[in-house]
C-alpha cells in the first residue's frame, strides 16, 4: 500500500483509515509510527492487513497496539467546580447560563411574574429562566454532602447564593470574620464559605458534569 505524504498526513488525524476501506480506525488495530515523503506520525490498519515485510517506501519506527475503539480514552470528570458567593442582599439564587452549560434552563416563577432584576447602577439585568443544580458542598472539615438547589439564570458575573433564601428554607446562617457557616434546624454543620479578598464569602462547590455518562438530564 503506497501513501503520498498528504494521505499519511489526513489518516493522522484518526478519522480516516489508510487503508481506504474503514470509516474508523479498526477496534485492534496496529499503529506504525513511521516516515514516509518526510511525514511521520500513526499508520492505522487491521490487524489482518499488517504487512509480513516493510516496503521499501515505509520506515518503521516502531509498532504500538492501539486499545479497543469503544474504550472511553478521555477521563470525563464527574464533577466540575463552581465557585459561589454567599450574599446577603441577593433576593434570590442566580448565576450566569454560562457558568452551567449543558444544564437545563427553563422558565421560572419569577419570569413568568415579569420580575427582573437590577445592577447596583440601577441596569436592568436580562433574565433568561432558571436552572436546577446537583451539587456537593463541604463543611469545615472537607465532608461533603450532596445538595439540590435552583438559581435564577441571568447576565451576572457571579453566582450567589442568597442569604435570605437559604434562611427561608429552615437553614441557619452564621458569620464570622473569616467565614460563614450553613447549619440545619438542629445545628449540624452542612458546608462553610470561607472570606476572601474584598470581604466576599465564597466557597467553591461540585457540580454535575453534563459530558459525564451519570449526569442526570432533566426533562421539560
Amino acid at each position: 500500500m503506497r501513501l503520498g505524504a498528504k494521505a499519511l498526513s489526513e489518516s493522522l488525524r484518526g478519522d480516516v483509515c489508510p487503508c481506504g476501506d474503514c470509516v474508523e480506525p479498526p477496534s485492534d488495530g496496529v499503529a506504525h509510527v513511521a516516515q514516509y515523503n518526510g511525514v511521520e506520525g500513526a499508520l492505522v490498519v487491521p490487524p489482518e492487513e499488517v504487512p509480513t515485510e516493510t516496503p521499501e517506501d515505509i520506515n518503521v519506527v516502531e509498532v504500538v497496539r492501539l486499545p479497543s475503539a469503544d474504550l472511553n480514552v478521555v477521563d470525563v470528570p464527574k464533577y466540575t467546580t463552581l465557585t459561589v458567593v454567599l450574599d446577603s442582599g441577593a433576593g434570590a439564587h442566580v448565576m450566569n447560563a454560562r457558568d452551567c452549560k449543558g444544564h437545563k434552563v427553563k422558565e421560572s416563577e419569577m419570569q413568568k411574574a415579569g420580575a427582573s432584576f437590577k445592577a447596583a447602577n440601577g441596569t436592568v439585568i436580562r433574565h433568561h429562566g432558571e436552572v436546577e443544580l446537583h451539587l456537593m458542598v463541604k463543611d469545615s472539615a472537607g465532608n461533603k454532602r450532596p445538595v439540590t438547589s435552583k438559581f435564577e439564570a441571568a447576565d451576572v458575573t457571579k453566582a450567589l447564593w442568597s442569604v435570605g433564601r437559604i434562611c427561608d428554607t429552615g437553614l441557619d446562617a452564621q458569620f464570622n470574620a473569616k467565614r460563614a457557616v450553613i447549619r440545619d434546624a438542629k445545628g449540624v454543620e452542612i458546608m462553610v464559605f470561607h472570606r476572601a479578598g474584598g470581604g466576599l464569602y465564597i466557597a467553591e462547590v461540585e457540580m454535575e458534569n453534563p459530558d459525564h455518562a451519570d449526569f442526570r438530564r432533566q426533562v421539560a
